[in-house]
C-alpha cells in the first residue's frame, strides 16, 4: 500500500531532511523540565474533556519540535482537514486567532502583522510536518501508515483517535508499533463524561482504565480548561482563560504537581487594528469563523 499524505506544503504551497533525537523537548518549560520530552520508543496520553485543548496543546508541541527544530512529524487528521490544521499551526506561530489572522489577510494594503504572518508561514511550508488526510481510520490503518511514515525518518507522530476505535487488543497494536518503530506516538484523547459532585474535575489515569491506556501509556499529561468549570482563582492565582496541565504518569510512573498555561498556549500578539477592514468584512469573517475546539 502506498503511503497517502498530505505534505504541509501541499496545504500551504519543500522538505528537509532531519534526524530526531532519543527524547524531544516539547517546548512548554514546566513540562520539559517534568517530563524533559517525548522520548523515542513511547506512547504519550493526552487527556480532557471535549473540547479542552488537546488538540492545540498538540498543534503548539509539534510546531516547536517540527518547525523550530526539524524533527519530522505527521499528524493523523481524524477530526479536521489538513488545512484546518496548517491553519491552525500558523495561528499559533503568528500568536493570533484565526478571525485575526483573516482579518489581516483581507487588508488590501502593507501592515506589520502581514509581514510577521508570511515569515512564519514559510517557515510552517517547509518544515518537515506531514498530515495524514483520511477522517476515519482504524487501529490497524494507522499502524501501516505509521509503518511506512517511518520508513521516511517521521519520528512523532499525533493522533486525535475517537475512544470508539479503541477496542480489542488496539492499545497493545500501537504499544508494540513503538518499539519495533522506535519513534513516539501521542494520543490525543476524551474524557468519557464528567465527574459531578466532585470538586477537581482534573483527568486522572482512572479515566483511562476503561481502555488499558492507564497500563500501557508511558506517559499520561491531563489538561482541564479552567473556565469550562468554573474555576477562576486558586491559591490566589488568577486563572482565567488558563488550562490546568497535570502530568498524571511519567515514564517512571510518578505523577508531577499541576501548571497553568494560557489557553491558547500563547499571548496575543498586540499589533494596530487594521485601518481597512469594514464592518460588512468584519461580519463576513465573523460567519465563517470557527472557535477552536
Amino acid at each position: 500500500m502506498e503511503i497517502e499524505n498530505t505534505h504541509i506544503s501541499k496545504v500551504m504551497g519543500g522538505y528537509r531532511e532531519t534526524t530526531g533525537k532519543d527524547i524531544i523537548a516539547t517546548g512548554i518549560a514546566e513540562l520539559d523540565k517534568q517530563i524533559e520530552g517525548f522520548g523515542m520508543g513511547e506512547l504519550v496520553t493526552l487527556l480532557g474533556y471535549p473540547g479542552d485543548d488537546k488538540m492545540n496543546a498538540a498543534i503548539r508541541i509539534m510546531s516547536y519540535q517540527a518547525v523550530d527544530n526539524g524533527n519530522s512529524s505527521a499528524y493523523f487528521c481524524t477530526r479536521e482537514t489538513p488545512e484546518i490544521i496548517a491553519r491552525r499551526l500558523l495561528c499559533y506561530r503568528c500568536s493570533t486567532l484565526p478571525n485575526r489572522m483573516l482579518e489581516y489577510e483581507m487588508l488590501g494594503e502593507p501592515h506589520e502583522w502581514k509581514q510577521w504572518m508570511d515569515e512564519n508561514k514559510q517557515k510552517v511550508q517547509t518544515s518537515p510536518v506531514y498530515l495524514y488526510p483520511n477522517e476515519r481510520l482504524s487501529i490497524d490503518d494507522i499502524c501501516e501508515q505509521c509503518c511506512l511514515y517511518a520508513k521516511s525518518g517521521v519520528k512523532v507522530f499525533y493522533i486525535y483517535i475517537d475512544n470508539e476505535a479503541i477496542k480489542d487488543n488496539a492499545v497493545c497494536k500501537l504499544k508494540a508499533l513503538v518499539s519495533r518503530l522506535y519513534i513516539a506516538i501521542v494520543l490525543m484523547i476524551d474524557v468519557i463524561g464528567t465527574r459531578y459532585g466532585i470538586d477537581d474535575q482534573q483527568p486522572c489515569l482512572q479515566d483511562l482504565s476503561w481502555c488499558q491506556l492507564d497500563e500501557y501509556s508511558d506517559m499520561v499529561i491531563g489538561f482541564l480548561n479552567c473556565d469550562s468549570f468554573g474555576y477562576v482563582s486558586e491559591e490566589g492565582i488568577d486563572i482565567k482563560g488558563k488550562m490546568r496541565i497535570k502530568v498524571v504518569k511519567d515514564r517512571h510512573n510518578k505523577q508531577h504537581a499541576h501548571f497553568y498555561l494560557n489557553y491558547l498556549g500563547f499571548i496575543m500578539k498586540q499589533f494596530a487594528e487594521p485601518p481597512t477592514i469594514s464592518d460588512s468584512s468584519r461580519q463576513i469573517i465573523e460567519d465563517f469563523y470557527t472557535p477552536f475546539e
